[in-house]
């Protein structure tokens, strides 16, 4: 486990921007957070697995990747829908984070409108450990909000940015990227963007593997670019004649600046 979990750490390098999509951090970091936590009590040392490039930094990632309504940017295989994230709460607790817990407690306020029930498919069955992680002394009216604007850059660069912390807020994210990389779709350009509690332009996310799959489609090699969600008629990309983008190519970010007007170039 010391040894290999930092393999997988790449994909917080080098500022959060977690190359999988928000979704996939959600399933992959609640059960890093786990491993950090029975290693710290087991052996009191974490072995370095909480200090990854990258891996502090993708809590305010995952905060600014959740657009004012609630709903994620979903790129690459990633659903729009968001459960609660204890991990944020852990990340808010084991850094000394008050605006990281906030935004955990915001994605719990979310997941249980009522108070009484939460959906407890896949990593919906871990929300208890929000009570463990919760740290109560962050949840001070005083605590500061995060920046309006965000961005992080590896294989799949993303930035975000919005007029304010409110639920109807102007909310916009833009990626570049790389399509071969895990979970990978052809949208290197592509873009969000959601007003007045409505998302007026929308990345679909993924198509569901097992319905593909059962219909004899290859989702993993030879057919993948040519699914309507993954390929690139189902992305907000710029394209000239209808031709494809390359899926070996890739779109680093080649500026950013947050203030006073942010503005992000990716290099298509």
């Amino acid at each position: 486990c010391i040894r290999r979990l930092p393999l997988h750490g790449v994909n917080y390098a080098p500022d959060g921007a977690y190359t999988e999509g928000p979704m996939y951090w959600d399933y992959g970091t609640t059960y890093h957070a786990l491993a950090v936590e029975a290693l710290m009590r087991h052996t009191g040392s974490a072995h370095g697995l909480d200090a990854l490039p990258g891996f502090r930094e993708s809590a305010d990632y995952m905060a600014h990747a959740t657009g004012p309504g609630g709903d994620f940017y979903s790129y690459f295989d990633s659903g729009p829908g968001r459960s609660p994230l204890p991990a944020l709460l852990w990340f808010g607790s084991h850094y000394g984070a008050p605006r990281v817990t906030r935004a955990g407690v915001a994605s719990l306020r979310r997941g249980l409108p009522d108070g009484k029930h939460a959906d407890l498919r896949e990593s919906g069955c871990l929300i208890g450990l929000s009570l463990l992680w919760l740290t109560q002394g962050h949840l001070s009216p005083d605590v500061p909000l995060p920046p309006l604007a965000w961005s992080g850059g590896g294989p799949n660069p993303v930035s975000l940015w919005r007029s304010s912390w409110s639920s109807d807020a102007t909310w916009i994210g833009a990626k570049g990227g790389k399509a071969r990389v895990s979970h990978g779709h052809l949208d290197a350009g592509s873009f969000v963007f959601e007003a007045g509690g409505i998302r007026w332009a929308v990345d679909p996310g993924a198509e569901d593997y097992h319905r593909l799959e059962s219909m004899g489609i290859d989702l993993w090699a030879k057919d993948r670019w040519s699914i309507f969600r993954i390929g690139p008629d189902g992305h907000s990309i710029p394209r000239i004649d209808g031709a494809s983008p390359d899926p070996d190519g890739c779109c680093p970010r080649v500026f950013w600046s947050g203030k006073p007007l942010p503005r992000v170039v990716f290099d298509l």
